[in-house]
């Protein structure tokens, strides 16, 4: 395959070279609205080499502040939505102004979803199983809570993880050197990195604006940081030993401290969590405001960090022991291992 997508020129690429062939969820059920299509980047008007993708696509966030609801109605144009009823209320719809539109006003968000932007030493296979994952994750599909014990998660987890590509965590060690996203940067030690996260989307320009202008901002009530562990050897919740905790307690204790520093949010205000299982095989930890979204957060997926503290501090072993609840889609890779797992034992 030689075409070649830049990532940083996605705009025109999408607008003359990207097909939709299907879209995989409509957004109904989705707190965001996000609507996700699979489709492909195409070359010389549909023949010729061609890329799959997924492209998710959700309105920017409305503005929370006085100054910004008062500069989105000024630029709004509406128009009647249903005849009016004579009832003391009545329903409009409508665009901003695209010529007096200021920061994210009006805006949509778009994510891409491209395998082949990995590196050329990722294989055919190994990116076609990454796709998959992500179409199993993005699309609409019924939600399965199983019971996973420690004989589950070697059997069928560690498999799992072991067919993942490495170049789907390429990106993380990008950050972890400063290759990558500085502009983000809350705070680095030898234990973690401490990042605001690209689901912030309230958050000012990080690469334009005074960090001092970021304290007590109006966006800070949708707060969500990131943080990475420095190990490499520490995947996910099941990787944790006793060995971890002043680890586990820096990332608790350190980015609280600094996410208190920079954005006045404190910590009775905000829930920090690990996902299991999590999106990628590299520890992490989210920091979300309470006052944010609630997204991702569900008690059948979300751990709080300070009972895994907790956790390991009674027994050093916990997770290596523990019968852990997991969620995912009926369709996705991990639930076929499972499912596949059961089969040959009955």
């Amino acid at each position: 395959m030689t075409l070649r997508v830049d990532p940083r020129a996605i705009g025109a690429a999408l607008r003359d070279a990207f097909a939709v062939d299907e879209v995989i969820n409509t957004g109904r059920d989705d707190a965001r609205g996000t609507v996700v299509a699979r489709g492909r980047f195409t070359r010389d008007g549909g023949d010729g080499d061609e890329e799959s993708a997924l492209v998710k696509v959700s309105r920017a966030h409305l503005p929370s502040d006085v100054a910004g609801v008062q500069r989105v109605l000024e630029r709004a144009h509406v128009r009647l939505r249903a005849p009016y009823s004579g009832a003391e209320y009545m329903y409009y719809t409508g665009a901003i102004d695209r010529e007096a539109r200021e920061g994210e006003d009006g805006d949509v968000h778009v994510d891409v979803i491209c395998p082949g932007w990995l590196t050329a030493t990722t294989s055919r296979e190994a990116r076609d199983a990454l796709f998959a994952k992500h179409i199993a994750r993005s699309a609409t599909q019924k939600m399965i809570l199983i019971r996973e014990t420690p004989e589950v998660y070697n059997d069928v987890h560690e498999a799992y993880i072991a067919g993942i590509p490495e170049a789907a965590t390429a990106w993380v060690y990008k950050i972890l050197s400063l290759e990558k996203e500085r502009e983000r940067l809350l705070h680095a030690d030898d234990e973690f990195l401490l990042n605001t996260d690209p689901k912030w989307q309230t958050h000012p320009d990080c690469a334009t604006t005074d960090r001092a202008s970021w304290f007590n901002h109006p966006s800070v009530m949708d707060l969500y940081c990131l943080g990475l562990c420095q190990r490499k050897d520490v995947r996910s919740m099941r990787d944790l030993r006793a060995e971890h905790l002043p680890m586990l307690r820096a990332m608790l204790r350190v980015a609280r401290d600094v996410i208190a520093r920079v954005y006045g949010v404190h910590e009775e205000d905000m829930r920090v969590f690990v996902h299991y299982p999590p999106q990628f095989y590299h520890f992490h930890v989210h920091y979300q405001a309470l006052s944010a979204q609630e997204v991702g957060c569900q008690t059948e997926r979300a751990h709080l960090l300070e009972d895994i503290i907790d956790n390991i501090e009674r027994d050093g072993d916990f997770y290596a022991k523990a019968n852990i609840s997991v969620k995912m889609g009926e369709r996705d890779k991990l639930m076929e291992l499972y499912r596949a797992r059961t089969a040959t034992r009955d």
